[in-house]
């Protein structure tokens, strides 16, 4: 059975980063600093929506997400990005209790 197709991205839409394996190392403060930075989970706001060719010529879909309480602006694959409503449910997809 074939996977429905993800409604596409539009720009305004709230977003998240997909929930994804989280495994860092630290030895130092500082490091636990950066690990505990890297463990937030991301919420922001689409911006923009662009398409990139990858090695082999096919066209993959981009999206640039303006962060929620940064001023950081980043393009990520369509692939790594999900619309907050589903946040949740992913999740609990990613991680069975």
């Amino acid at each position: 059975m074939t996977k429905p197709k993800p409604k596409p991205f539009a720009v305004g839409d709230r977003v998240a980063e997909r929930p994804k394996q989280r495994t860092l190392f630290y030895k130092s403060p500082e490091g636990r600093e950066k690990v505990e930075r890297a463990l937030t989970q991301r919420v922001g706001t689409v911006v923009s929506l662009t398409s990139q060719k990858n090695r082999t010529g096919a066209v993959v879909p981009y999206v640039t997400v303006k962060w929620d309480g940064t001023d950081i602006v980043s393009t990520h694959a369509n692939a790594r990005i999900c619309f907050l409503e589903d946040l949740n449910r992913l999740t609990e997809e990613f991680n069975p209790v």
